[in-house]
């Protein structure tokens, strides 16, 4: 095996470790493991983790050319794709007899535009045309085409990945400087990937976890914890969160700080010291510090 597939092998498997400790923290919060055993394996995925990033470092320092290997090329033409092509691709694979017409209304664009796709596919080698009887008329997937297809989907799923442990890492060093500033417990806004994002950060900060909130009346639990719409919040905990304890208080939310204000106004025994900051914004203004020091 070269470098290059054997780093991209070592980048799944390291995908696989960081889902591995993400399932192993499910499995604590539901109870089927102890906090004993928790701690346990995950020093042991994280020393997995550790050794596999030392060695696709070493392997990309090997050959620096492989850091950013080059698309496929074609006649001297570089083959890229987008949402579209490869939307079209795996439409295509999945039902070769589809007209340009119901293609089109699959995919939620213009005749034209799937017209003109199809066309460029065809002439990349991605996909053939067979005619049939009559005017019909079938497309077929090539095996450059599902390599493509395949190559892409992998790539997406890789930057996910990424994003994912990056944000974790932004969102943990930005908790513990606010423990540092004299904050003391999170409350979070949200149930979506970026708030489930944020709680897992915040397991790795010295902060707590003061409540989740949320306006989704269908969803009761979040990461094993009882979630409360604002109005039930404000009934509940006012006495928990008096004029000096607000201050140590900081909430994450998923919507804007202003939509967050406008959320929380009519309430006016609680909420009123307590920091509010939009985990996204966080996450862009972390961002660009991290990148300067990094320049």
């Amino acid at each position: 095996m070269d470098n290059g597939n054997l780093i991209r092998f070592l980048g799944i498997a390291k995908g696989s470790a960081f889902e591995t400790e993400y399932q192993l923290l499910l499995a604590k919060d539901l109870n089927y493991v102890t906090n004993d055993e928790y701690k346990f394996l995950t020093a042991k995925i994280q020393s997995i983790i550790h050794m596999l990033i030392a060695l696709i470092k070493s392997l990309k320092n090997l050959k620096p050319a492989t850091r950013n290997p080059k698309p496929l090329q074609t006649d001297n033409k570089v083959l890229t794709m987008s949402q579209q092509e490869l939307k079209t691709l795996l439409e295509i694979k999945d039902d070769p007899s589809l007209s340009q017409r119901s293609l089109a209304h699959r995919l939620n664009i213009s005749l034209g535009l799937t017209n003109s796709i199809l066309q460029n596919l065809i002439h990349r080698g991605l996909i053939k045309a067979q005619k049939m009887t009559g005017r019909k008329i079938l497309y077929l997937i090539t095996p450059k085409g599902m390599v493509q297809a395949t190559n892409f989907i992998y790539d997406r799923v890789r930057e996910t990945q990424y994003y994912y442990q990056y944000a974790k890492e932004l969102l943990t060093s930005y908790l513990t400087e606010l423990y540092n500033q004299g904050k003391r417990k999170v409350i979070i806004y949200g149930t979506n990937q970026l708030a489930e994002i944020t709680y897992l950060s915040l397991l790795d900060s010295p902060l707590k976890l003061h409540s989740i909130l949320s306006d989704d009346p269908s969803k009761k639990k979040f990461l094993g914890h009882q979630i409360f719409t604002i109005s039930d919040f404000a009934e509940k905990y006012p006495k928990h969160l008096s004029q000096t304890s607000q201050k140590d208080v900081v909430l994450l939310s998923i919507i804007s700080t202003e939509k967050m204000h406008q959320k929380i106004k009519k309430y006016k025994n609680i909420l009123k010291n307590v920091k509010i900051m939009n985990i996204e914004t966080v996450l862009k203004n972390n961002q660009q510090i991290n990148t300067t020091v990094n320049w």
